[in-house]
Formats: C-alpha cells, structure tokens, sequence
C-alpha cells in the first residue's frame, strides 16, 4: 500500500483546486490572472532546478564527509549544515544574471504579438546568453555554474515561455478549448499513475507493455531511453495515460454540453454560466448548427473521418505530448538532483510539476485549429 500512500493528499488537492480553476478560467480576466500566476510560479520553480556545478557537488561532499569525522571525533563541533555547511549552501544558491533575468524575460514573451515571436526569441536568447559575461568578473559562481544557467535558462525559454506565450492565445479566445486541453492532459497523467501502479501490482512490478515493445524493431533501445530519464514510470503507464486521454479528448466535448444545460436548469445558483456563455464561456458553440461549426469538429482534420474520430487522433496526439513533456521536466529534475520542482500541492509537487504534460500539448493543440 505504500505506492498509494499520497492517494488522500493528491485527492484533497483535486477536489478543491479543479473547482477553482474551473471558476477562474470561466472568466477572461480571471483567466488572465490565472495563467499569469502559473507562469510566474513556473518561471520560479525552474530556476530552481539549474544543473549544479560537479566540482560544487563534490567539494559539497568532501565538506561533508570532513565535518562528518570531526563530529565522531568531538561532539562539541557544528554538525553538517552547521557554520561551514552553511556558507557552503549559500555560496551555491547565488543566482547566476541568466536565472534573475529567465521570470522577467518570461514574463514578458507572453504579450508579444503572434508575428514579432521569432524575432523576440531570438532577442531575449541573446541576452541570457550574453549575461554570462556579466558574472565572468565575479567569484561568486564557477564557470561551469555559469553555463549551466545560461543552457538552463535558454531551455526555458523555449519550453517553459513559449508554451505560456501559446496557453495566452487558447485562453483569451475560449474557455471550452482551455477546459479540453487541461482536462485531457491531466486525465492522460492520472491514467499513466492509475495503469503504472495497478500494472506493478498485478504483473510484480514487471512492464508488460515495455517487454512487447522491446521485441519490436529499436524499441529496446526506445525503452532504455525512457528508463534513464525517469526510472519510476513504467510504458504500461504511458499506454494508459494515451488510453484515458483519447477517451476525454472523444467525450467531454458532450459532457461539458450536457452539465452546462443542468447545471443552469437545475437552478443551483450558477445561471451566470449560461449569460456570460454568450460571451466567453463558449459552451454553446460546441455543437454543430446552421450557423457554425462545432468548436470541437476540427475541420483542418476532415481527412481523418468522423467528427468522432478527429478528436480521437487529437486526443492521440495531446496525450503523447503530454508525455513529452513529462518526460522533459524529469529529465531537468534528475540533472537536478531534485524528485520535485516544489511541495505547493500536496501529493503532486510543484506547480510546475502539474503543468508541465501540458506544455507541449497546448502547442499541438493550437495545430489543428
């Protein structure tokens, strides 16, 4: 039972906070401010997961392996973490200018216009990583420190930023399209925990999925690969999150229909819901009429067939994504040395934990429209 040991924790976080944001996406402004948080706690959480310096870790070992004999040897001396260990710690928390510059440059990629991007990118990547020249004369941070920051921070830059720069543009235009990216996303992880755990336990802890794929052609070397980043994850609980996101992606266009409708009939104090759909919550525009096609049809897909089997292929689609982005923010969590990049939410981590799957889907997602 100890694998489910975070199973409250993780269920008292939903049960409050996917109300919450359901309540704040359901207005523009609210919106607005919402991501903005996300993105500002995001941007902090990643700084916080730059790539240590080897030669700081191992003079941060050897400090601690010396401070550790002197105290067998006399009681009386400061333990690890003590004077020494402290001033230790504090030198290597100095933030690099690329790391105080990252939130601020962040910050601002998001309200640039759709046609200036590439030429904002490519301005902000040349001040980070010009702003290593500004620490060369200090000897607060190593070179490798340095670099490491600037690399970190570039990597943000494209995969933190401009994904918030793109959850800006779905989020201003539709409250139905933010709601179905998050939803398949999340259900996507929580399918990939749910498969991981149940498939450990009824095959012991064995992969059955990844055995199968190593006997495909490259597909031992495809499951090494996503071993190294993140030994605890398991292809059985990929291929359950691809499941369960591919039926959210099919069937909550329907279901936010039907609980729109009774949720307004049903006199439950939210018949706000129904007058501002008129303007932003665009719950009446899933349905296909005379006047429109349906938010949800994906006509750039007609290819694919049925209404039915579009969102199937994009639920696919943002369901490997998500992984993609998982797999991303573990491997900047294991060159790290961090399990997770905050404990602002109980049983899921940080906030950037919980947004990262969505990343990379939020982008595709903008594909098909």
């Amino acid at each position: 039972m100890g694998q489910w040991s975070d199973l409250p924790r993780r269920l008292f976080t939903i049960s409050i906070g996917a109300p919450l944001i359901v309540l704040m996406l359901a207005n523009r402004v609210t919106s607005h401010i919402f991501f903005q948080g996300v993105h500002l706690l995001c941007t902090l959480e990643w700084i916080k997961l730059i790539p240590a310096d080897t030669n700081t870790k191992r003079e941060g070992q050897v400090q601690s392996l010396k401070t550790k004999d002197s105290d067998e040897g006399d009681g009386n001396k400061e333990k690890v973490g003590g004077k020494n260990g402290d001033n230790l710690h504090s030198a290597n928390d100095t933030l690099c200018s690329s790391a105080k510059l990252f939130p601020i440059l962040s910050f601002l990629s998001i309200y640039v216009p759709p046609q200036f991007t590439t030429v904002s990118l490519s301005l902000m990547a040349s001040i980070l990583y010009l702003s290593q020249y500004v620490d060369t004369d200090s000897n607060q941070n190593s070179t490798a420190k340095i670099q490491n920051s600037v690399r970190h921070t570039l990597h943000g830059l494209l995969f933190l930023s401009v994904s918030f720069h793109h959850w800006m543009r779905v989020s201003h235009q539709s409250f139905s399209q933010t709601m179905y990216i998050l939803f398949t996303v999340w259900n996507c992880d929580t399918g990939a925990l749910l498969a991981g755990r149940i498939g450990k336990i009824i095959f012991s802890s064995q992969d059955i999925v990844g055995d199968v794929i190593i006997r495909c052609h490259k597909g031992e070397k495809l499951v090494k690969v996503m071993k190294r980043i993140s030994p605890s994850k398991s292809i059985t609980g990929f291929s359950g999150g691809i499941v369960l996101g591919i039926w959210t992606a099919w069937c909550l266009p329907e279901f936010m229909v039907r609980l729109s409708d009774w949720i307004v009939t049903s006199g439950l104090g939210f018949g706000w819901l129904k007058d501002v759909g008129k303007h932003y919550v665009d719950i009446h525009l899933i349905q296909t009429t005379q006047d429109h096609t349906g938010l949800f049809d994906f006509d750039s897909i007609s290819w694919a067939g049925s209404i039915g089997w579009r969102r199937v292929l994009v639920g696919a689609v943002l369901s490997l994504g998500a992984i993609g982005g998982d797999l991303v923010e573990s491997a900047v969590k294991r060159n790290a040395g961090k399990k997770d990049s905050g404990k602002l939410l109980p049983g899921h981590g940080g906030i950037l934990d919980r947004f990262d799957s969505t990343f990379i889907a939020v982008g595709l997602f903008l594909c098909f429209l």
